[in-house]
């Protein structure tokens, strides 16, 4: 595979992952409680060009190649690496400032240590089942159904 094309296969796969997490979290966004919450509202809008609430493929391959167009700094056709984590970086920018707003409880523009600490401690309190301050991978297993590399 040249590299144009895998970076081209790259770009399309991450923007099928973007497009799939905006479409999936649009709902929960606009009830404000989503994983990304108003930037995947946001982001869906962007894709959405004829603002009917659908994002259809050709508007997902116009917000592709303009987004590619856009990253590609040098115009070689392909993106190198600073290029995609630049393009990258601005795509997760609004998620940030999001997840930032969701840690900062009191609204003081920081993030204290207790505030930085309360999702850890919200996994743990749903995860450790029997309480004695570890999670295995058992305690995941059984309420996610998730397997992990090792088993007990």
């Amino acid at each position: 595979m040249t590299p144009k094309k895998s970076s081209s296969k790259i770009l399309l796969g991450a923007t099928a992952l973007v497009l799939a997490a905006a479409a999936a979290g649009t709902a929960l966004a606009e009830r404000g409680d989503g994983p990304g919450g108003p930037g995947l509202q946001r982001l869906f809008e962007e894709i959405d060009a004829d603002g009917d609430g659908a994002v259809t493929r050709a508007e997902a391959n116009r917000f592709r190649e303009t987004r590619f167009a856009g990253a590609d700094a040098d115009a070689s056709g392909g993106l190198s690496l600073a290029e995609f984590q630049d393009l990258w970086v601005e795509m997760l920018r609004d998620r940030v400032a999001d997840r930032f707003q969701r840690l900062d409880a009191d609204g003081d523009g920081t993030v204290s240590p207790v505030e930085f600490e309360r999702p850890l401690e919200r996994m743990f309190g749903r995860l450790d089942e029997n309480g004695d301050g570890a999670v295995t991978q058992a305690e995941i297993r059984d309420r996610h159904g998730w397997r992990g590399r090792h088993r007990d």
